[in-house]
Parts: C-alpha cells; sequence; structure tokens
C-alpha cells in the first residue's frame, strides 16, 4: 500500500514508546514509507526544509503525545512550546496547515491537552480524534493504531484521484455507435489540450463533468498552501516579536522598580543622617547653651574652698553635678567640692551648697568651689589641707 507516514514526538517526552510504534509501523507499512526524526536527514541537507518537506510528502501524521509532551522544557528551562523554533510546533502547525490527516497517539497514560495550553498555531489539534496506546495493552492497541493508519491511508486522495473525467471520458468516448473515427480524434486532441491547459494552471472544464465534479487545479493547491504557510509564518513571527515586547517590558519595568528602591533607600539613608546631625546639633546646642547659662550663674575658682556654715551636704557627686545643684537652688549662694581622693572625701567626692552670705572663700587645694555672680564672698587665709568647711 502505497503512503507516507511521519511520525512526530518529544525526545525527552515519549522516545522509547515511539521508536517501539515505528518498528510496529514498519512491519506493515515498511520503513521506507516511515519518517521519525533528524536522524533520517540526509548528510549536508538543511533540516528545516528537508523537514517541511518530508511533512508536506506525508499521507498521514502521528503526533505521540507522552505525560510530559506538554510542559518539556530546554536547557535554559523554558517551555520548548513557548520557543517559535521549536520542531515539534512547526512540524504540527505545518500538517494542519496541508489538510493533512493527523493522528494524536497518547501514551504512557498522556490525556489530550487543552486549547489554552497550545501555540495559536496548532490549537486545532485538539479537535483531531485520538488513539490511545498503553504499554500494558501495547500489542492490542498498536494494532487498532495500525488499523486506523491503513483506513486513513485508504481515503488520502492519490493523484490519479485528482482526475476523475479521464475515466468518464474514456467511457463516453469508447460506447459504441457514439461518434465516428473524425468525431473519436477531435475529442482526444481537444482532451490533449484541456490536460495542458489543467497542468499549467488554468482552470478548465470539460462537458460531461458538472462544475462541482471539476478538480482544482495544482497551482490553485499550491497557491493556497503557500497562503497559508505564510499566514502560519507571520502568526509565528508576530508571536514571537508580541513575546520579545512582553519581555522587553517586564525587564525595564524590573529595572525601573530596582531605580526607583535604590533611590528610596539613598533618600532614606539621607534623612537619617540628617536627622542624627540635627539631633547632635541640637544636643550640643543645650549643652552649650547649659554651659553658658552656668558660666553666667558662678564665678569658678579652682583650688579654693568656702568656709562658713552649709546648708546641705552630699557625698558621692562630681564636681559638675554639684555646680548644677547649687543653680536649681535659688536661695543658693556658692558651693564648695572636697576633690577626691582627699583626706576625708569619699571615692565620688563631697558636694556643699551655702546660702548664709556670711561664708568666705580661702585657698586649698583639696576644693573647687563656685560663687553666683550676684555674691560676693570676702577671702580669708587659706585653711589646712583637708580641713572641713564650717
Amino acid at each position: 500500500m502505497a503512503g507516507k507516514i511521519f511520525i512526530n514526538y518529544r525526545r525527552d517526552d515519549s522516545i522509547s514508546t515511539a521508536g517501539r510504534l515505528h518498528d510496529r509501523l514498519a512491519q506493515t507499512f515498511g520503513r521506507k514509507n516511515l519518517f521519525m526524526d533528524v536522524d533520517h536527514v540526509p548528510a549536508g541537507v538543511d533540516f528545516v526544509d528537508y523537514l517541511h518537506s518530508q511533512v508536506a510528502a506525508c499521507d498521514v501524521f502521528l503526533t505521540v503525545i507522552g505525560p510530559n509532551w506538554i510542559d518539556a522544557k530546554d536547557d535554559d528551562g523554558r517551555r520548548r512550546f513557548d520557543n517559535p523554533d521549536d520542531f515539534v510546533t512547526i512540524e504540527i502547525a505545518t500538517a494542519l496547515a496541508r489538510k493533512i490527516r493527523v493522528i494524536p497517539v497518547l501514551v504512557d497514560g498522556a490525556r489530550t491537552p487543552k486549547p489554552d495550553k497550545l501555540p495559536d498555531s496548532i490549537k486545532s489539534l485538539v479537535r483531531r480524534n485520538a488513539v490511545e496506546v498503553r504499554n500494558t495493552h501495547f500489542g492490542r492497541d498498536a494494532e487498532a493504531l495500525v488499523d486506523k493508519v491503513r483506513e486513513a491511508l485508504q481515503h488520502a486522495q492519490p493523484v490519479t484521484s485528482q482526475w476523475p473525467f479521464l475515466a468518464s471520458a474514456t467511457a463516453w468516448l469508447l460506447a459504441p455507435g457514439r461518434w465516428r473515427t473524425a468525431a473519436v480524434s477531435a475529442t482526444a486532441l481537444l482532451l490533449v489540450g484541456w490536460i495542458g491547459l489543467y497542468q499549467v494552471g488554468v482552470p478548465v472544464w470539460v462537458p460531461w463533468t458538472t462544475r462541482a465534479e471539476q478538480p482544482v487545479a495544482p497551482s490553485a493547491n499550491k497557491t493556497t498552501a503557500a497562503a497559508e504557510a505564510e499566514a502560519t509564518a507571520k502568526a509565528e513571527q508576530a508571536e514571537k516579536e508580541r513575546l520579545a515586547s512582553a519581555k522587553a517590558e517586564e525587564e525595564r519595568k524590573a529595572k525601573a522598580a530596582a531605580e526607583a528602591e535604590a533611590r528610596a533607600k539613598v533618600a532614606a539613608a539621607k534623612a537619617e543622617e540628617e536627622r542624627k546631625a540635627k539631633a547632635a546639633a541640637d544636643a550640643e546646642a543645650r549643652r552649650g547653651g547649659t554651659d553658658a547659662e552656668q558660666q553666667r550663674l558662678f564665678t569658678i575658682r579652682i583650688n579654693s574652698e568656702v568656709v562658713g556654715r552649709y546648708d546641705e551636704r552630699t557625698a558621692g557627686l562630681g564636681r559638675d553635678a554639684c555646680e548644677q545643684k547649687c543653680a536649681q537652688t535659688l536661695t543658693c549662694l556658692a558651693f564648695t567640692y572636697l576633690k577626691p581622693p582627699a583626706p576625708g572625701a569619699p571615692a565620688g567626692g563631697v558636694c556643699y551648697v551655702f546660702s548664709d552670705s556670711a561664708t568666705s572663700l580661702v585657698r586649698s587645694n583639696s576644693f573647687d568651689s563656685g560663687i553666683r555672680n550676684s555674691a560676693a564672698l570676702p577671702s580669708k587665709q587659706p585653711a589646712p589641707t583637708g580641713a572641713t568647711p564650717r
């Protein structure tokens, strides 16, 4: 039985089962009538053009669909069906565009894919009645597939069947008593002329057939196929451009978001630095104001002691704290600070505050003192070192 069979499959999905089907079909139809993959492409031949020619020449196209057929990925992790150069997609689209009998073969438990999972060029594949081949019943299912292929090849229109008027014309001319010899000769010559016009692509009509029975000129078939192939190529190119544009837009948005985030981080860091600088400046200004205020309140006398009757004695205060304590008491006229480790002074020193105007100031290396600027204390002879104010 003449007829070419093309087997379309994915290597990383169903190579084993596709190989078994190839061997089984070869037993019935012969290996020379089967085309399976690029391993059959002759050396030095453009395999893309060769694949197109093999698909165009086949009468039955089998697409083997396994469990991983729809989601198979390439080396870059991208789904193969999203690649415009995917050979499985190109082969199926070519077969569908050329109106070739396409039979989906579901193997290893696969199911017919959903249309929204397929490229636009092969969505009509889901409308083709599928044949299931199970490994557990391979012999029986493969035999059923052979029957389907045989039936498809029988219905495939051979080249001679495109000229149905030849048989009817022959019968008509040879009918007894129909025509004389001259008429037969004239009709034969006319028939040859019609055939010549048909071969070069000129539509012709013969009187013994109806318009509906007239064959389509080969050039018309070629023109239609070329138009369909061109439309498919344009659709694939448009989809490729759309995907490239979408990818570029995503990259642009991601870059813009990253730049905006970087600017926001820089602005936040700058604002934080400015806040810290302002807080430090404010603190410094407050410290400066306090120091200036205290400088205005007191005249500090180093190595001097205020003697007299003190109002309060506090141990463990530093000199600055002692000064603050006097500044916060409106009646305090002076303070004196017993520096550690003077004899009798605790580890942190001792603070004395005075509000009695009868106090006086004497020299003593064990003390530092402060006199409120509104007060004037008389100076006396130095007290003994380590003396305690009275």
